[in-house]
């Protein structure tokens, strides 16, 4: 959430300190052929999606049966599914999360920073589709 996968791989300071060819900056600028750079992109890629799309929700979905049992307030408050759901999804909102849900919604690329600003500025659901929240809708 946030950085896209490339970005994070192009910020790791593994990344940088290295002498694989071509050059990071120039495999970035684009290079037609797959290159080291591909593979360890792809790697990272796989951990990512194995630990934060799939392994960290169901520790949310598991935190969710016991938080009742927690003696810490906030994570008894907190939304432990809502949670894994976004994890999943890709999104860091309620708002991206709910929009994604909806057919004729954008890519979560757009969804996912659109929900981190002012929600109540951009859509709202009616009748199982997105329409801007400025649009009077009657039944």
């Amino acid at each position: 959430m946030g950085l896209e996968q490339t970005g994070i791989f192009v910020n790791m300071v593994a990344s940088r300190k290295t002498t694989v060819k071509p050059k990071l900056e120039e495999w970035i600028s684009g290079w037609e052929e797959p290159t080291e750079w591909d593979r360890r992109l792809d790697q990272l890629n796989q951990y990512l999606n194995g630990i934060v799309g799939y392994r960290l929700p169901w520790i949310c979905r598991s935190i969710s049966a016991i938080a009742q049992f927690s003696t810490v307030d906030w994570v008894k408050s907190e939304s432990w599914g809502t949670v894994a759901e976004m994890l999943e999804n890709g999104v860091d909102t309620q708002w991206a999360l709910t929009a994604l849900k909806h057919r004729g919604c954008p890519a979560r690329s757009v969804i996912g920073p659109a929900g981190r600003a002012d929600e109540s500025q951009f859509l709202a659901v009616h009748q199982g589709q997105l329409i801007p929240v400025d649009v009077v809708v009657q039944d």
